[in-house]
């Protein structure tokens, strides 16, 4: 005789017979946590093919080392601790003066970032979750522990970069007018934009914007 079986039923009673198989462990913003897909197989016949799992208790070292490259390095994540604020406005001064001096190597790779935290962190972090209930306690002791410095982040010296070659205004009699810089060869906007409310488009007049090569001259 034959009949139907739900192949989920399998796997609790041939549990000493399947084997389970992970792929794709991947960051996720929501659950905080590096996520996986499992796959279950009795004799090589596939019974749970794309299981999201928490990969945290199959391999705690990737877990790890994802959660500080995503979660920490690359910003996404939930935490709100003040020295990662503090951190990511210190990557995107530094990020603003390679834009000024159209160039890409003021600030340090971002494998040396992870390495900062690697060296830092215990091993027992490997979550959102784990890592903010180490920290809760490590910051009591020094609160500065995971702030990078201006001379860990530079490659080369920021003095490369002054206000007096590379402003940050634009004066024209008595308007300051801010100005932005943007290095990406072929935008419309690569290069220096004055940017001018359209209140103030009348105060202005073409004396001085000459000065710069026309196409980086965008008026907003």
């Amino acid at each position: 005789m034959n009949a139907r079986i739900d192949p989920l039923w399998i796997e609790p009673l041939a549990e000493h017979l399947i084997k389970r198989s992970y792929s794709e462990p991947h960051w996720e913003k929501k659950q905080g946590a590096v996520m996986a897909f499992e796959q279950v197989s009795l004799y090589g016949l596939p019974i749970v093919t794309k299981r999201k799992v928490n990969f945290k208790a199959i391999e705690p070292k990737t877990c790890r080392d994802i959660f500080i490259r995503e979660g920490l390095v690359n910003g996404d994540s939930y935490i709100k601790e003040s020295f990662l604020i503090e951190n990511q406005k210190l990557v995107a001064s530094i990020e603003a003066l390679e834009q000024k001096a159209r160039r890409k190597d003021f600030l340090i790779d971002e494998q040396q970032l992870v390495d900062f935290y690697l060296d830092k962190i215990p091993e027992s972090a490997v979550c959102q979750r784990s890592f903010l209930a180490w920290w809760k306690k490590a910051k009591k002791e020094n609160a500065k522990l995971l702030n990078f410095t201006e001379d860990f982040l530079l490659n080369k010296s920021s003095d490369e970069v002054s206000l007096k070659e590379y402003p940050d205004t634009w004066q024209q009699n008595n308007l300051t007018l801010p100005l932005t810089y943007h290095f990406s060869p072929g935008d419309i906007d690569d290069g220096v934009s004055v940017i001018i409310p359209v209140a103030l488009l009348n105060q202005c007049h073409a004396d001085g914007f000459d000065w710069l090569i026309p196409k980086h001259c965008v008026m907003i």
